[in-house]
């Protein structure tokens, strides 16, 4: 598909949008004395009509597009609902406004004109960057391409679903799935489902089936019919972390039933319900994550996460034993009503917030927050973070601590120039393997090379990524190649998610579900995949600085303590010292 023709027209549209908006924007303020001709009573109704032509084109692109063009939409609609009397006035029935009004409008108008300039700006950076990436679009917009299958019944849909993922999921050697078997363990579920008319029960077997496949790109979309809140709508009131050395400690107590029993973060937890506790981790549920884990590690992290969860009034009955006691005790607890989500997209209010943060730190060192790499109405993520390094630079921070936890990713063409900074020769971020549908096999695609774009005069100051197991996709990226350099390092408590997939395309199911799966791997200059989990859960970035999962870990994040901060510090602290003991050795 050749993005560059709607391209070209969406700006064509935006560029006629902004001009007939600025031209009514005049009107009732330099122009607001004039006696104007019949035909400026009908501009803002032409504007109307460019705003949905660009809506309509800017939907076949990219949801960015809209998103960004949202302060423009809202302009272009107040100034037409504010002209709207007057297209139906004759011209000899209008009358100039009160001056009061004059001046109401003159107010509303300029508000329309600063809505109307941080759209243009915004649409215009968003519009140079996908121009820029066409050739990487083009690619992702290759065959094979979704499926609709939602008027096929629930089996027959089921059949097509796997067939379709047994030719076109591009990790099935990579993970070593046997897509028969998988089919053969659920076929069955779904037959059952639909033969007894249980619509939650079918989409029970299908959000299993998606989760067992161990991708974080891997998604199912759609109403789940309350089945999530009445799982794990409630919240035992307590923070789990699993220990290194098998053990389970508490991590957090949020108030309620545990703090009245007793229980204190780093208190270990003997059993759960009457099971062991490391059996009763074991056994738990993570279906209702936000994403499915690729690692063992990131597959304890949620049983550990979702223990603690159950039906809104549950009652679990838990043994345990506080740091320094000899004796474990046995206390009842309920669940209450408790948000699940940890991490997800941006909302509607993330439009209007940064997606980079930056400060020095009171240690003196550079700090920087990536939540994700999309764009906002605040800027680019990559122009935000290129400023920080610059003034970080300027200040002569002794180093930088870059942080990707808790961040869901986003664009990877965002993320290598999130990067140009840190680098001072070019290099390759990765290339995309794509099926080839005649040959039936994942090649590499021509075309789909990503490079980080290098700088002058990259930072050369010691570098930390801080990230977690919610570093996912895009963030993972950033990381590895942060940690990949001479003076980079990674410190967390945790590896990153393991989501080295690229884009993804989705295959419509009965019931209003839509299974989604990546379309393409991510591979390095050897042509090997990047960062996905494989079949043995190993994947994703591992840190170089680990904290330790003890009990004094469990016990300082009961206090609120960032302990990965702590550490990146730290470890930036001896770094310079050694840096600076190392000459005196040398003379």
């Amino acid at each position: 598909m050749d993005l560059s023709t709607p391209l070209l027209l969406f700006g064509a549209i935006g560029t006629l949008l902004v001009t007939l908006n600025v031209f009514t924007v005049l009107r009732y303020t330099l122009l607001a004395r004039h006696d104007l001709p019949r035909w400026a009573d009908f501009v803002p109704a032409l504007a109307l009509v460019a705003m949905l032509a660009h809506a309509n084109v800017g939907l076949g692109m990219d949801i960015l597009m809209i998103l960004l063009a949202l302060p423009l939409y809202l302009a272009t609609i107040v100034l037409f609902l504010a002209t709207l009397v007057r297209v139906f006035q004759r011209r000899g029935d209008r009358r100039a406004p009160a001056a009061r009004f004059r001046w109401l409008k003159a107010a509303g108008a300029l508000v329309c004109a600063a809505l109307v300039l941080l759209s243009a700006v915004r649409q215009t950076e968003m519009y140079g960057y996908t121009w820029g990436n066409l050739a990487r679009y083009a690619v992702l917009s290759q065959p094979p391409h979704g499926a609709d299958l939602s008027d096929q019944s629930w089996s027959q849909a089921f059949v097509g679903l796997v067939a379709k993922l047994k030719a076109e999921y591009p990790f099935t050697a990579h993970k070593g799935i046997d897509w028969d078997t998988r089919y053969a363990a659920f076929a069955p579920r779904i037959a059952a489902a639909e033969q007894a008319h249980d619509a939650k029960a079918y989409y029970h077997a299908l959000r299993e089936f998606a989760w067992s496949i161990n991708d974080p790109h891997v998604d199912l979309e759609g109403d789940d019919g309350g089945l999530a809140e009445a799982e794990v709508g409630g919240s035992f009131g307590l923070t789990l972390l699993p220990l290194d050395d098998g053990r389970l400690a508490v991590s957090g107590v949020a108030g309620g039933d545990p703090a009245r029993a007793g229980m204190r973060p780093g208190a270990e937890i003997v059993a759960w319900n009457g099971v062991a506790a490391t059996e009763a981790l074991a056994q738990t549920s993570i279906i209702w994550s936000e994403y499915a884990p690729s690692t063992r590690e990131g597959l304890r992290l949620q049983q550990a996460r979702f223990l603690t969860r159950g039906p809104v009034g549950a009652t679990a009955a838990i043994t345990f034993r506080n740091s320094g006691e000899a004796t474990a005790r046995t206390v009842a607890l309920t669940a209450v009503a408790s948000e699940l989500t940890a991490t997800s997209g941006p909302g509607p209010s993330d439009l209007v917030r940064s997606s980079v943060e930056s400060r020095v730190l009171p240690s003196g060192y550079g700090y920087i927050r990536v939540r994700y790499e999309l764009p906002t109405l605040r800027g680019l993520p990559d122009a935000l973070v290129q400023q920080a390094v610059a003034g970080f630079a300027a200040a002569k921070v002794p180093g930088i601590i870059v942080d990707v936890r808790n961040n869901f990713g986003g664009e990877e063409g965002l993320a290598s120039r999130i990067l140009t900074p840190f680098y001072g020769e070019e290099r390759l971020m990765h290339y995309l393997g794509m099926v080839d549908p005649a040959a039936g096999v994942f090649r590499p695609y021509p075309g789909s090379r990503l490079a980080i774009s290098p700088v002058q005069a990259p930072y050369q100051g010691p570098v930390a990524v801080l990230i977690d197991n919610y570093s996912h996709s895009a963030a993972e990226d950033i990381a590895f190649f942060l940690q990949n350099l001479p003076n980079g390092i990674a410190v967390g408590l945790s590896g990153t998610a393991g989501g080295g997939g690229a884009s993804a395309q989705g295959v419509a199911l009965p019931g209003g579900y839509t299974f989604v799966f990546p379309k393409a791997q991510q591979l390095d200059d050897a042509f090997a995949i990047e960062l996905e989990g494989d079949g043995d859960g190993n994947g994703g970035v591992e840190p170089d600085v680990r904290m330790p999962a003890d009990d004094a870990t469990a016990a300082a994040l009961g206090a609120g303590r960032d302990v990965a901060l702590e550490q990146a510090e730290a470890t930036l602290n001896a770094q310079a010292t050694s840096s600076a003991e190392t000459p005196a050795r040398a003379r």
